[in-house]
């Protein structure tokens, strides 16, 4: 028996001698500033700094020098687009919209991303949007192809498809820059005016800038950037501004042995901005007829309103009605071509405008540029 206590004894001896060393060992590589040539290196913290707008996220939080760190950058605010992306200070290496790079260094790192805020450009230099230009589209069934039109206020050589002319979208997901189109018109070798078509089909809900940047051909190679923010909305959710406006319409030059006339108001040139509006919705309010005795034709884009001659009462009818603010209407006077008791085909009267502070009838174009305006046709059978 104690031959084997003193086997046991000098067991635990060198079992405890050997863990003391053990620990030693390790205690050693824990605080030598030197990683162990086993480690492979030591590993160095990547830290985002969050931003307000945006998910930033690195492939890895830890990485050893010399290995690569990817950070990619989902903006989630429509209005912030991305300015900068520093580690450390340092601008990283851009693989793509989103995607950005570097080598990993013998330190710790610290990500920042710095966002902008999108505006609308409306002008700049020779080049602006026109008034019209919608600020919300609607993706109706079907398809079309909604216009954001441009023009110039001076001589522009007609620029050539390059990366110095060009229109492009902030938000891919919303509107991608395959459903852009850019057309412009003129003589050939000079441009005054063009547009920027957007196809629906591939439009989403959402929030996109639409930028432009032109660059005309000539010597001085003027350049210009105008951007504008369009909503992709819902038809249920598109939303219009309009005017209340005056029309009188004076019959007293035409000769009173027609028994049916009408007037007709369509904004049918500029119909294609507003698919999914609630037309119906718009109000007419008619003057100048006896007892009240007409009737309102819904038509796409507009109404037609429908009389007897005998019931003008002083020759003129007045309409104020719902204007789209800053479209282009179309107008008509009509009377019928066949049975004036079931009139199938009108022909057109002619009318002569006036133009007024505030807008007025054109080149058969009747447009307004604010509120609470009224002008006066004539109406004759020239």
């Amino acid at each position: 028996m104690g031959f084997h206590r003193k086997i046991r004894r000098a067991f635990a001896a060198v079992l405890a001698a050997a863990t003391c060393v053990a620990f030693g060992l390790f205690a050693a590589a824990c605080t030598d500033d030197t990683p162990p040539a086993s480690s492979g290196g030591e590993t160095y913290i990547v830290t985002v700094t969050p931003v307000a707008g945006a998910e930033i996220t690195p492939d890895k939080y830890g990485a050893k020098e010399g290995e690569t760190v990817t950070v990619t950058v989902e903006i989630t605010d429509p209005e912030k687009y991305l300015e900068t992306l520093t580690f450390n200070g340092e601008e990283g290496t851009q693989t793509n919209k989103n995607t950005f790079t570097w080598t990993m260094g013998a330190e710790n790192v610290t990500v920042q991303v710095t966002l902008g805020t999108y505006s609308e450009t409306l002008s700049d230099d020779f080049l602006s949007w026109e008034t019209k230009v919608p600020d919300q589209i609607v993706p109706v069934a079907g398809g079309y192809e909604v216009p954001l039109r441009f023009e110039f206020d001076e001589t522009v050589q007609s620029p050539a498809a390059s990366s110095r002319t060009y229109v492009a979208s902030s938000d891919q997901s919303v509107i991608p820059d395959d459903a852009l189109a850019l057309s412009f018109s003129g003589d050939g070798t000079f441009i005054d005016s063009g547009s920027v078509d957007i196809d629906v089909t591939k439009a989403n809900e959402g929030v996109a800038y639409i930028t432009l940047h032109i660059q005309d051909n000539s010597v001085s190679s003027k350049n210009a950037t105008i951007v504008k923010r369009i909503e992709v909305v819902k038809a249920e959710e598109f939303e219009v501004t309009t005017w209340e406006e005056t029309i009188e319409f004076d019959f007293s030059a035409v000769e009173n042995d027609h028994d049916t006339f009408a007037v007709q108001i369509l904004d049918f040139y500029d119909g294609i901005l507003c698919q999914g509006m609630d037309w119906d919705g718009l109000q007419y309010t008619v003057e100048g007829i006896a007892d009240d005795n007409y009737k309102i034709v819904r038509l796409s884009e507009g109404v037609r309103i429908e009389f007897a001659a005998a019931d003008i009462e002083r020759g003129t009818v007045t309409v104020t009605f719902d204007y789209v603010a800053n479209h282009d209407y179309t107008l008509g006077a009509l009377m019928p071509e066949t049975d004036p008791d079931t009139p199938t085909e009108w022909a057109f009267l002619h009318l002569s405008g006036h133009t007024t502070a505030g807008g007025g009838y054109a080149n058969n174009i009747l447009h307004f540029t604010r509120a609470g305006v009224e002008i006066s046709l004539d109406v004759d059978e020239a």
